[in-house]
This record gives structure tokens, C-alpha cells and sequence, in this order.
């Protein structure tokens, strides 16, 4: 904190804030999967305020400074989206760090799951688009085919000019 960064006193700077944000973000994670859950009829607001406040200890910021901050950011949003953008990419990170080899398993039975199931849909596809073929040829080979007659087409020669003599 300090205003040698062209923020006021009190803001914390981008690195603080991502810390402070990802913290926020875990522990709302957190009561909301877990705390809300297994305690419905408990105040939700009191429980996010002490949420806060216990991370606000923890980083050693207060609640002025933390409001100051989140002003500075809301007047800034250039800055929070880097933050934001860094916050995500964390996120991913962990999460493609925690698959677990079976989980790996599953998503290749997936993988190929949906491979089979498109290259049915090609065939199925393919098959539509022949059958119609099949049933003129299957109906024709079933039919009277002595009832049937070849049109005659007539071919015409083309017509030939007629030299004019010149005199």
C-alpha cells in the first residue's frame, strides 16, 4: 500500500488485491458448498460478513482499506480484468493439476464415446441418403417391368445454312 503507484493510501496494489481475491473466492467456494448446504436455516449474510472479516485479519487489511480498494478497482476495470484474467488462469491451472489419472480415463472413454457415436451418425447419415436409391432399384426389380417402356428420344441434327450463291 502506499502512494508512490499512483494509488491512494490505503489501496492495495494488484499482486495484494489477486491474493485477497483468491482467498475470498475459495472461502465463498467453500460456505457455499459446504456451510449453506448442511445449515440451511442459517443467516447467509452474517455468515459471508465474518467470512470476509476473518480473511480481511488474515491478510492484515481493514475493512476501510478493503472497501478503498474495491472502489479504486470498480473505477479501474482495466486493472481488475487483468486480475480477474490472472485469477481464472489460476484457477484452471489447479483444476487441470487435480485430474486424477481415473478422471483422465473417464474423459478418454468419453472422448471416444462421442467419436463412435458421430461416426454412427455418419453412417446413419450416409445410409438415408443411399436408401432412397435402394428402394427405387428394390421396387423396380419387384414390379412389372414389361409395363415400364423406354421413352424414344429423338435426336435433331442440327439444321445446315443454306449457301447463297453470289453472283
Amino acid at each position: 500500500m502506499g502512494c508512490g503507484s499512483g494509488r491512494p493510501y490505503g489501496v492495495l496494489d494488484d499482486a495484494e488485491m489477486e491474493k485477497l481475491l483468491w482467498d475470498v473466492t475459495e472461502g465463498g467456494e467453500f460456505v457455499n458448498g459446504y456451510v449453506y448446504t448442511k445449515y440451511l436455516n442459517m443467516d447467509r449474510a452474517a455468515i459471508s460478513n465474518k467470512l470476509l472479516d476473518a480473511i480481511l485479519k488474515q491478510h492484515k487489511v481493514s475493512r476501510i482499506d478493503f472497501d478503498k480498494t474495491i472502489q479504486y478497482y470498480k473505477n479501474n476495470p482495466a486493472k481488475l480484468k487483468i486480475i480477474l484474467d490472472s485469477l481464472s488462469a489460476k484457477q484452471t491451472r489447479i483444476a487441470a493439476e487435480n485430474l486424477t489419472r481415473r478422471d483422465i480415463g473417464l474423459l478418454v472413454k468419453a472422448r471416444d464415446s462421442i467419436q463412435k457415436a458421430d461416426s454412427i451418425m455418419k453412417a446413419d447419415s450416409l445410409k438415408n441418403k443411399i436408401s432412397p436409391l435402394i428402394i427405387k432399384d428394390s421396387t423396380l426389380a419387384h414390379s412389372d417391368t414389361t409395363a415400364i417402356k423406354k421413352p424414344k428420344i429423338k435426336k435433331r441434327k442440327p439444321k445446315r445454312r443454306r449457301k447463297e450463291n453470289i453472283l
